[in-house]
Formats: C-alpha cells, sequence, structure tokens
C-alpha cells in the first residue's frame, strides 16, 4: 500500500496526547537498549504516573488524584509492591509486579487493582506498559514508519537471527500510546480497551499480526483497526504497516 506525502489514512484529526511514553533509544555502536520508559494511565479518578528503568527492571510508580500526590511504589523485577488509598468518596488498592511478558521477549509492568468512586467499582488487571528484551548488535532492522494521521505514526523494529521479532508501536508525537512484542511462537494481539488520543478514538479489538520471512516471501505487519473521530464515522482499516525481507 503505497503512501503519499499528504495521504493520512485516519485523517487530520488532532491526537492530545494521553500516554507519555519515552521509546527506545538507538545507542551509537548500533545496538539497540531501552533505556527508559515514563507514562501514565488514568483509572476514574486515580492517576498512576509510572517511570521504568528498562535496563535494570524497575519502575517507581506515584499515585494522585485531584492534584494530590497520594502513594508512591518501587518495584522490581519479579518482585511485587501493594498500596491502599483511602479518600473521602474515594479507594483504591492493588499490588503492582514486573514480570516476563506471555510472548517471553520482553518485560511487562502489570497491575492488579481495585477502586470505588461514588457508587462505581471497577477492577482491572492488565500490563501498563511493555518493553522488549535487548536484542544483540546488528541484528535489528529498521523500518520506515508508517504515517496513519499528521500526528499519529505506526512504527516497527525487528530482530532476531530469522528476523522473526518485532516491536510494535503507535507513536503521537513523541509518545508511545501502544507497544506489542510479537514473536513466531506468539504472532497476533489485539487491544481490549479503546485508545483515546483527543477526537480520535481507536476502538477496542484493534489486532496487529505477524508474518515471518522466508527465502521467498518478506515478513510483515498486518493491521486491523476501526476508529473514529467527530468527523468521521466508525472507519475500517486493514493494511500491511511493514515488510522486510529475510
Amino acid at each position: 500500500m503505497q503512501q503519499s506525502d499528504s495521504y493520512h489514512p485516519w485523517g487530520n484529526a488532532p491526537c492530545t496526547v494521553i500516554v507519555k511514553w519515552l521509546s527506545i533509544v538507538v545507542c551509537l555502536l548500533g545496538s539497540v537498549m531501552v533505556r527508559a520508559q515514563d507514562g501514565k494511565r488514568q483509572f476514574g479518578p486515580l492517576l498512576i504516573d509510572f517511570n521504568i528503568d528498562s535496563v535494570r527492571h524497575t519502575a517507581i510508580c506515584q499515585f494522585s488524584a485531584d492534584n494530590k500526590t497520594l502513594a508512591s511504589v518501587m518495584v522490581g523485577l519479579n518482585g511485587t509492591g501493594t498500596f491502599s488509598i483511602s479518600q473521602p468518596g474515594f479507594s483504591s488498592r492493588g499490588i503492582l509486579s514486573i514480570k516476563q511478558d506471555a510472548a517471553k521477549t520482553g518485560k511487562e509492568l502489570n497491575v492488579n487493582l481495585w477502586y470505588k468512586s461514588g457508587k462505581d467499582s471497577v477492577s482491572y488487571n492488565g500490563a501498563l506498559a511493555i518493553w522488549p528484551s535487548v536484542p544483540a548488535v546488528g541484528d535489528t532492522v529498521f523500518i520506515p514508519d508508517f504515517i496513519l494521521a499528521p500526528l499519529l505514526t505506526a512504527r516497527v523494529k525487528v530482530w532476531g537471527p530469522s528476523k522473526n521479532i518485532a516491536l510494535v508501536s503507535l507513536i503521537n508525537g513523541e509518545a508511545v500510546v501502544y507497544s506489542i512484542a510479537l514473536t513466531q511462537p506468539s504472532p497476533f494481539a489485539y487491544t481490549t480497551d479503546d485508545i483515546i488520543l483527543g477526537d480520535l478514538v481507536i476502538k477496542k479489538g484493534m489486532s496487529v499480526k505477524l508474518s515471518i520471512p522466508s527465502a521467498i516471501t518478506k515478513g510483515s505487519i498486518l493491521l486491523n483497526a476501526q476508529y473514529i473521530t467527530t468527523d468521521h464515522p466508525l472507519t475500517p482499516f486493514n493494511a500491511i504497516i511493514a515488510s522486510w525481507p529475510l
């Protein structure tokens, strides 16, 4: 699928950064090393700010509501950290952990939390952030970004002896708003929540699929999604956003 300089499949919807997540730093020696990632996740009135050292695999998470810091927790690889917050009309408790991701190609910061605000009571158990393990020097394949909207791009990095490991990220400005590692044993992933970027909403169920390269076919990433903006009705998008040879 070819793109012209003015072609944006997801229109000209403004993209307001909700999640700030610093991405991968490319070292001068040519290796790829994930240094640190910052991010935010909102759960009702509860805001979690996290800072990850992706080399040491540690995270510091700060919990706040109404611009007031309520708790701070540090957690390391294979460890856990707990939090319990009680405020007038609002309470929350949960467990943070860092572990190997399901694809066994990286690490993830996970939270299992419950909160109650007024009559609303909600629980959540899932990843706040996922980052890849450090690949070997020279194994990484750099692929041009696929422009989805003026401030929203899809970025794919591929590595491994058979070029069969891919990190797929959606980047809003300078922030990574979604990232997943795909491998030959686990080549498919999908979102379970909407991704909200100002007037642009990528509906839950967005999927990414890895096809590994061979001697006769290129490897590829297929993105399948539905999006909606204030100016566009619900619109499907299905395209290969990256391809590479063996």
